[in-house]
């Protein structure tokens, strides 16, 4: 159909273009013209409204205060160390969350503490999210402290990664997070983290939940798959990510390169910038 088409236009002294999607080149086909690259930057919100969905809410989040930014940062450094005490804030915090109530024992936990659990609940309370700990019973300091020691924190951390890279000309607008969009349909879906770069929309999820064990592993492929299937509003172009905390096992590592779903997980976050980078530019 291709050939047929471009033979008519040439028929009729038409010009004939491809556009490249991958770099947004025009290539003119027949003539003696230098390609030409297209300037114009859709941001997220037109480009949504062009695949038919309304954005509900999430608005452009700021860029983290010293002392939550210093807090990421220790996560981060000691990912291999803390993984499994960070599994047991996430427990303790969703614990609270379904009593309504902003503590929790750490008696309730499912198994004895993880050594590292109150140098972890140090540097959440230097950073604020804590009000108070003690030997049996934690307490956060808002629902909003709750829910980012509850891995909002790890979104963070992606933001202010990708605020860099914005500000290296990388991105061409702001990240969102916590999107939650509307399909003409009336579907609703959250986005983690979504922003545009060379035209593509590019959608990450983040996970610090334990990603073992049967219940947990259907958490991970159910992310996996929700990255597969939101990944098509955007059309082929769009790209998508995990970032985990933890490892995966070797069956969502599979699953997800089957989806084309880029993972940076465990030790790999140390180096989120870089993979990031390399991502963008892939």
């Amino acid at each position: 159909m291709a050939i047929a088409a471009q033979e008519v236009f040439r028929l009729h002294d038409a010009p004939v273009f491809y556009v490249n999607i991958t770099n947004d080149t025009v290539l003119f086909l027949g003539e003696k013209k230098q390609a030409h690259k297209l300037q114009h930057r859709i941001n997220l919100d037109n480009f949504l409204k062009a695949n038919g969905y309304t954005v509900v809410s999430g608005g452009v989040p700021q860029g983290l205060p010293e002392a939550e930014k210093q807090m990421c940062e220790q996560l981060v450094l000691k990912v291999a160390e803390w993984s499994s005490a960070l599994g047991q804030i996430n427990q303790l915090a969703s614990i609270a969350g379904q009593q309504n109530s902003l503590q929790a024992s750490i008696n309730a936990l499912y198994g004895a503490p993880d050594s590292h659990l109150w140098a972890l609940m140090a540097e959440f309370r230097t950073a604020g999210i804590l009000k108070y700990f003690d030997d049996n019973l934690l307490r956060f300091s808002s629902e909003s402290s709750r829910s980012y020691a509850n891995g909002g924190w790890l979104e963070s951390y992606v933001n202010s990664l990708l605020n860099k890279l914005k500000s290296d000309g990388v991105l061409q607008d702001s990240a969102r997070l916590n999107l939650k969009i509307r399909s003409a349909k009336n579907t609703h879906n959250e986005l983690d983290v979504a922003f545009m770069a060379n035209n593509h929309l590019h959608i990450i999820e983040c996970k610090t939940k334990r990603m073992s064990g049967a219940a947990v592993n259907a958490a991970v492929t159910d992310a996996l798959y929700k990255l597969d299937s939101i990944s098509e509003l955007g059309g082929l172009g769009t790209k998508s990510m995990l970032v985990s905390y933890r490892e995966l096992g070797g069956a969502d590592k599979q699953r997800a390169n089957d989806l084309r779903i880029r993972v940076v997980a465990g030790v790999e976050i140390q180096n989120l910038k870089s993979h990031l980078n390399h991502w963008l530019l892939a």
